[in-house]
């Protein structure tokens, strides 16, 4: 089966399972689907066909995902910058590559 692939600075979007439990008179237990977006820090291979991603939820900590959940998303430069600057501060040391190259992107001439 053929999956996209995705590059590294890549914006992807995909769902998370959040649980909830509640104690009341009896406990109940349920899952909750929510829509993550995230930006690509690392990749799999053929062997290993995942993803790993920066999110905010998590303030830029990682989630991996099977390439098959994810879907591209195709945002301005200024929402990638905006969702990048909502990580933690380690995030900037960890992928100052990353971070050049999305500040050079948003300062280049657009054509």
């Amino acid at each position: 089966m053929y999956y996209m692939k995705y590059n590294i600075g890549d914006i992807v979007e995909f769902y998370s399972q959040i649980e909830h439990r509640v104690v009341l008179p009896t406990r109940i237990n349920y899952t909750e689907p929510i829509k993550e977006i995230g930006i690509v820090v690392g990749k799999g291979n053929a062997l290993n066909p995942r993803t790993c991603i920066s999110i905010k939820r998590f303030k830029g900590d990682y989630k991996v995902v099977e390439n098959c959940n994810i879907k591209k998303k195709f945002i301005p430069i200024e929402d990638k910058l905006s969702l990048i600057a909502s990580f933690g501060d380690w995030w900037y040391n960890t992928h100052k590559s990353l971070y050049q190259s999305i500040l050079i992107e948003a300062i280049g001439p657009k054509y």
